[in-house]
């Protein structure tokens, strides 16, 4: 995996989601959970758009251990949701 290219791994991340719910998810669908358009979306996932802020943010994942990799990502998660909700409750200090 060292020699993957951004877009391979944005597309194995979509495949991985899928199989975790077991059905699939559109680029409509996973543009709106990244806050983008199906365009730009479409443009990461053929390699035509690349992500600089994402290869960024990977780039320093990868000088952590992994045990810290996966706090700061349930930390991170755990944030998300709690904006999700609030969004959906209308709670704008969330």
């Amino acid at each position: 995996m060292a020699d993957m290219q951004l877009h391979t791994f944005v597309k194995q991340v979509h495949h991985t989601l899928e199989a975790g719910k077991g059905e699939r998810i559109t680029r409509d669908e996973m543009a709106a959970r990244l806050g983008i358009s199906r365009r730009t979306y479409t443009e990461y996932l053929r390699g035509v758009n690349k992500p600089l802020g994402m290869r960024a943010l990977l780039d320093l994942l990868c000088q952590l251990e992994e045990q810290d990799q996966v706090a700061l990502l349930r930390r991170w998660r755990e944030g998300r949701l709690k904006q999700l909700r609030g969004a959906a409750t209308g709670d704008v200090q969330a």
